[in-house]
């Protein structure tokens, strides 16, 4: 009895060491190539984009960039015309002033209003810098929604079970280069908005 009981341990101290051999020597192999196979891990597949490359080279964000820049100029131009009008109207006040040409009453009526347009002017300064903020939000909103419905889409055979987000200074510090899709990614994305252009 007390034979068996020592073969017994043998053979299983035995196959805890194949099985733990087996186990640690058939790690993946890394090419440092693309692939868009990701990595299996279980039963769950793996890849990653590089996101900044991503938009770097993705033509939607260029075209939305394009519309927040016109916008932009859009707004800082009727800022600039307003501004130009009011300083040359308060130069205009500070003249008349100097030369005496206005009344008291007319000059305090006048500064009244010139504080007035001033106080519009920044009014209107804080509203288009909030307008371009919300702008810039739904743009990247848009850019967002636009990646993720790609993303299903490209994933739509189920071969991937999390496709990652990899960034510069963001979470992931290191990553594997054959799980990156992104270049793939670029590709059928930018042809995907083509079709939709």
């Amino acid at each position: 009895m007390k034979n068996i009981s020592i073969a017994l341990n043998i053979v299983l101290t035995i196959a805890v060491g194949v099985l733990f051999f087996l186990h640690f020597s058939s790690s993946p192999k890394c090419s440092g190539q693309e692939t868009t196979e990701g990595i299996s891990v279980g039963d769950k597949n793996i890849a990653y984009i590089d996101i900044d490359s991503l938009i770097n080279k993705y033509d939607l964000f260029y075209d939305l960039q394009s519309k927040l820049v016109e916008s932009q100029k859009k707004s800082e131009s009727e800022l600039n015309l307003k501004s130009q009008a009011f300083e040359k109207e308060a130069t205009d006040f500070q003249n008349k002033v100097q030369k005496g040409l206005i009344t008291r009453a007319q000059a305090e009526e006048m500064q009244k209003t010139l504080m007035a347009k001033e106080q519009n002017l920044y009014t209107l300064r804080d509203q288009l810098r909030i307008k371009l903020q919300e702008e810039e939000q739904v743009m990247m909103r848009q850019l967002r929604n636009s990646i993720d419905e790609f993303l299903v889409e490209y994933n739509k055979n189920g071969q991937y079970s999390y496709i990652l987000s990899y960034t510069f200074g963001g979470p992931v510090l290191l990553a594997n280069k054959n799980l990156n899709i992104t270049n793939s990614v670029i590709e059928g994305i930018n042809k995907s908005y083509q079709k939709t252009k």
